[in-house]
């Protein structure tokens, strides 16, 4: 009977002691009105992965409930091993919970200036940031976003905004999505002297136009319901000028 080789193995790595967890702050933002109700979903054990590049970088995140006010970020590269011990992450800490979304991109503009990946995040009380981050073993302890590396913005755009129900990104562009059937899009990350509202959809004339995007973005899988991406055929068709948000 022939051996069998094992040549990988599955290990909790984000939550283990091989993990040395460099934290970095967000200066708290200046607050002009006063503190309201929380407006998006509240703080849950969240995690996700995202594939970047060629030889492939992995980027992990983390928003976990024990700890609200924290992301965490791991980077693993395909063509380095990884070390049994002394691998740093990230984990930023901001100045309000976080609602459990987290968006990371590639930076296509400022790279040259060692600026490697784009983080979208979103408060419970409806702030949205975008960071520019560098790779994430050039972080060393204590550091302090500046105002260069972090924009944010309200994304309550009114007063009478209904709470948030889902919120979803591409390069350059939030989309949020409310439980009073509203959808808005915003335009940040990309043009850093131009962040904020863009449009919002309300009207029956424009639903049906996002729906007929949205019928051609989706695929039918038999009668478990739909695969693939449509919300991402969406965002992307509108933050490249098409349609009628941007």
């Amino acid at each position: 009977m022939g051996t069998k080789s094992i040549v990988g193995m599955e290990v909790p790595y984000i939550g283990s002691d091989f993990v040395e967890w460099v934290e970095a702050s967000v200066p708290n933002m200046p607050v002009s009105v006063p503190v309201l109700p929380p407006v998006a979903p509240p703080t849950e054990d969240y995690a996700s992965c995202v594939v970047i590049g060629t030889p492939s970088t992995y980027l992990i995140w983390r928003i976990c409930k024990m700890l609200p006010h924290a992301m965490e970020v791991l980077e693993l590269c395909a063509d380095k091993e990884i070390p049994i011990v002394g691998i740093v992450g990230l984990r930023i800490i901001f100045p309000e919970p976080l609602s459990p979304f987290a968006y990371i991109c590639k930076n296509e503009k400022n790279c040259a200036d060692g600026i490697a990946y784009l983080l979208y995040a979103l408060s419970v009380s409806g702030t949205a940031y975008v960071f520019q981050l560098k790779n994430i073993s050039a972080y060393v302890a204590s550091f302090v976003f500046s105002s260069d590396e972090v924009l944010h913005f309200d994304a309550k755009i009114s007063s009478d905004c209904g709470p948030i129900s889902t919120v979803t990104a591409t390069a350059g562009c939030l989309v949020i999505g409310r439980y009073d059937g509203s959808v808005s899009c915003f335009r940040i990350g990309l043009v850093k002297d131009a962040p904020g509202f863009m449009y919002e959809l309300k009207s029956e004339a424009t639903f049906s136009r996002l729906w007929g995007l949205m019928s051609r973005g989706f695929q039918r899988f038999g009668s478990g319901g739909w695969v693939g991406d449509g919300r991402w055929a969406v965002v992307n068709k509108l933050s490249n000028g098409g349609g009628c948000w941007c």
